[in-house]
């Protein structure tokens, strides 16, 4: 059966306490009360560091049933090693997410835009990231989120696919618009599909950097998400939306106008 699953990408924002959190809300309690309002959160601060065990325990014991946590692969493995040597580290991420048992979503490996100097052609990037895929354990989902446009290609569709490794379907400047990502044959390489509203972080910061408050008009791109997201609903997969802060200045009004638009789920 669908599912539309949609949230923000983190819940520990300062920002956030009077327009979403109750005033004087300590941040201890700002995951209990994001999960009375929305049914999943993107795990941001894992591509910083891998989490114990117990706060991810904590993280279970305050989520009611149903909530799904998706957590980004550490950048240690997918920036700084590039996936080489990483067998362990995965392995130890996992353990520190068990806690989470069904809660535990898609885990996303986001990669880095490779410049022209940088070397990393699709033909590297497939060298390292099959293997790696070909490796990881059974008992978690994983996502890809790549940057560079021209990498969305049929044999890398193609290996998602036969991987049953979801494709990240990214809201980015240097990425394809909502349309094209729901016209790109092949997009949808599981019954899953990951879409996050990342936006225009450098051009956002121009405006602000405070997150209490939208202060860009998307309301126009957001509905053509909502009708990517509506046929995607239609051909019986799930979908998962987490929005940003920086994609129009506070993550949860986006969050919630994007539900508004997409609507209930049949």
């Amino acid at each position: 059966m669908a599912k539309f699953i949609h949230g923000t990408a983190g819940w520990s924002y300062r920002d956030w306490v009077g327009p979403f959190y109750e005033p004087g809300t300590p941040q201890g309690r700002f995951l209990a009360q994001y999960a009375k309002r929305f049914p999943g959160a993107e795990v941001d601060a894992t591509f910083y560091r891998i989490p114990t065990q117990k706060m991810c325990a904590g993280w279970d014991r305050v989520t009611p049933d149903g909530f799904l946590f998706s957590p980004k692969l550490p950048g240690e493995i997918t920036h700084k090693r590039f996936l080489e040597d990483s067998q362990g580290l995965v392995r130890e991420f996992l353990d520190a997410l068990s806690p989470l048992g069904p809660k535990l979503g898609l885990i996303v490996a986001q990669f880095p835009y490779y410049k022209r100097d940088s070397g990393i052609t699709l033909d590297i990037f497939l060298g390292r990231l099959l293997p790696f895929l070909d490796g990881l354990p059974e008992e978690a989902k994983f996502a890809v989120e790549v940057r560079n446009k021209d990498f969305l290609r049929p044999r890398f569709l193609e290996a998602l696919a036969e991987r049953k490794i979801a494709l990240v379907l990214l809201d980015h400047p240097w990425m394809p618009p909502p349309r094209a990502w729901g016209n790109l044959e092949g997009a949808l390489t599981t019954d899953q599909v990951p879409v996050r509203l990342i936006g225009d972080r450098y051009g956002i910061e121009k405006i602000t950097k405070t997150w209490d408050k939208i202060v860009t008009d998307k309301d126009e791109r957001l509905s053509r998400w909502a009708e990517v997201i509506k046929k995607i609903l239609a051909s019986g997969r799930t979908v998962t939306a987490f929005a940003n802060n920086h994609y129009a200045g506070h993550g949860p009004a986006t969050a919630v106008k994007l539900a508004e638009m997409v609507g209930p789920v049949d």
